[in-house]
């Protein structure tokens, strides 16, 4: 065995390593490992090149060579921790890297790798905390912090991801991913002059990105754009034409615009998709209603239902179709299936009230699904609308006018909230009891 030679090999790996030229590393280190197969600094080079390519499934063969030479190597086990995460094998990933803690690891990158394996399970609350530690100890690590904020907007805390991702882009603003998150965290915060600058800034970095030309595209749209918003998803899905979310966006627009006839060619090719698109359904479904085809609607969604019964969301388009159609009795059936698939659901409570309500039966019933809506939802006028109607039908004036007064409170300027206090009765009932 030539050390000298061996040595040689692997300084010329790190060099073309250093200059980004990857795959002349990977000769280089593989042809000092054909000299010596546990040469640690040719399998940690190796397993580098592997992971700066995104080959990640190399990486972990080659860094779980590296560990078997010594298995005392705490960055070893970082190192193949840190890319099983890649893998997406998150419970193997937290057992190397706390075993690379327990052997002396402590830099911010090894916690950066437990908060990201614990996100990815589902486990936010340790996963913020993994992340802070990281953080305290590399505070300008803007990987980090861009997880961080993802996480954070997991947890809706929209506020604190603002603020992270806000720092992130001042140290580096020139990451597109980190403005997309912005713009989503914008989106959230309802500050949508905000998310369009961020969206526009991300396209500048990545003027190819299909997904990020969507996202401004939906901004115009929620803006009001809608000249600009139609022209952005044409221009994806002229360049893209099985792009099925621009065809999902762009029956968006077209539904805002009121131009249903094409919204439903445009919603159908979202649909067509592969993979389809989940938003193309309920803009196809609403298109259809407004063009009277509650027959295509409704073949549609059962559509879906027949590949996933258990999707509560499916169920609860359903029974919109059918109270659509004027038809309250299988509307009730449907949000009555959504209400059991997803109990949290504030929506699908509301509308078993509603149906209720029309159907003209079982007030108690109507009152107890209404108040969980309010319950789940304290901030949607909906249900307080509906439970002022209840009320009346039961002649407890008294209470009808708490729960309108309610809905006034929460939303003076909806115009479902103005148009029900339009009613005669109702607004001679309001102003009876403030003359009082």
């Amino acid at each position: 065995m030539n050390r000298y030679e061996i040595d040689a090999l692997v300084d010329r790996g790190d060099d073309f390593y250093q200059d980004g030229d990857y795959d002349k590393a990977i000769d280089f280190y593989i042809r000092a490992l054909e000299m010596d197969v546990k040469n640690q600094e040719a399998l940690e080079g190796l397993g580098q090149a592997y992971a700066a390519q995104c080959n990640w499934s190399r990486a972990a063969a080659v860094f779980e060579q590296l560990v078997e030479v010594d298995k005392k190597c705490a960055s070893s086990h970082y190192l193949l921790g840190h890319t099983l995460g890649a893998l997406g094998e998150h419970d193997r990933a937290l057992e190397e890297l706390y075993l690379a803690e327990s052997l002396g690891y402590c830099l911010g990158d090894l916690h950066s790798a437990i908060g990201y394996a614990l996100h990815m399970k589902g486990d936010i609350e340790n996963a913020i905390e993994s992340y802070q530690i990281a953080l305290d100890l590399d505070p300008d690590d803007t990987i980090t912090m861009f997880n961080y904020g993802k996480a954070l907007i997991a947890q809706r805390s929209f506020v604190a991801a603002r603020h992270v991702l806000e720092h992130a882009l001042n140290i580096d603003p020139e990451d597109a991913q980190t403005w997309i998150a912005l713009g989503e965290v914008y989106e959230d915060l309802d500050e949508l002059d905000l998310a369009f600058h961020a969206y526009q800034r991300a396209l500048d970095l990545d003027p190819e990105s299909p997904e990020t030309k969507c996202l401004s595209a939906h901004a115009s749209l929620m803006l009001g754009h809608y000249e600009e918003a139609e022209h952005d998803y044409m221009q994806v899905v002229e360049q893209h034409p099985d792009d099925s979310e621009a065809w999902a966006g762009l029956g968006e627009v077209l539904i805002a615009q009121e131009r249903y006839h094409e919204a439903v060619t445009a919603c159908r090719k979202a649909l067509d998709g592969d993979p389809p698109s989940i938003y193309g359904l309920p803009g196809y479904i609403n298109a259809c209603e407004h063009t009277g085809d509650f027959n295509e609607a409704r073949r549609a969604v059962n559509e879906s239902i027949r590949k996933d019964r258990n999707n509560s969301d499916l169920w609860y388009l359903l029974a919109g179709i059918e109270a659509s159609a004027d038809k309250p009795e299988q509307a009730l059936l449907a949000y009555q299936r959504a209400t059991k698939l997803n109990p949290c659901d504030a929506a699908s409570h509301a509308g078993v009230g509603w149906a209720l309500i029309e159907l003209q039966k079982d007030y108690a019933l109507a009152e107890i699904h209404l108040l969980e809506s309010v319950r789940l939802a304290p901030d949607w006028y909906y249900p307080c609308l509906q439970l002022g109607e209840l009320f009346l039908k039961k002649q407890d004036r008294h209470s009808a006018v708490e729960w309108f007064t309610r809905a006034i409170e929460i939303a003076p300027n909806d115009p479902e909230v103005q148009e029900t206090m339009c009613d005669p009765e109702i607004r001679g009932l309001l102003r009876d009891y403030r003359a009082q």
